[in-house]
């Protein structure tokens, strides 16, 4: 019985930290003062990333996921205006 209240507990944990990560938002900025989103792909390739995916959120920041150069999977949201990271997760390879 103890089991499936820990399994309910994990679940609810992920689901909750998924949505906190999703939530993310970032300012609307003009598109004449924001980094463009070649830009921060180009910045990715050039440090090892490798894209998976790459999207624009509904919170309007740039979210990436793949694996950096040391192979380990990660998360990575950014604000458009600036190009800075708002928000990383890193999963390393033996997770």
């Amino acid at each position: 019985m103890n089991t499936r209240y820990l399994q309910i507990a994990a679940a609810t944990l992920t689901l909750l930290a998924t949505t906190a990560f999703a939530d993310t938002r970032c300012p609307v900025t003009p598109s004449a003062g924001a980094v463009t989103q070649e830009t921060v792909l180009r910045q990715l390739a050039d440090t090892g990333h490798t894209i998976e995916r790459f999207e624009v959120t509904k919170g309007q920041c740039y979210k990436m996921r793949g694996w950096d150069k040391a192979g380990n999977r990660v998360k990575v949201v950014f604000d458009p205006a600036d190009g800075r990271i708002v928000k990383s997760e890193q999963h390393s390879r033996a997770s």
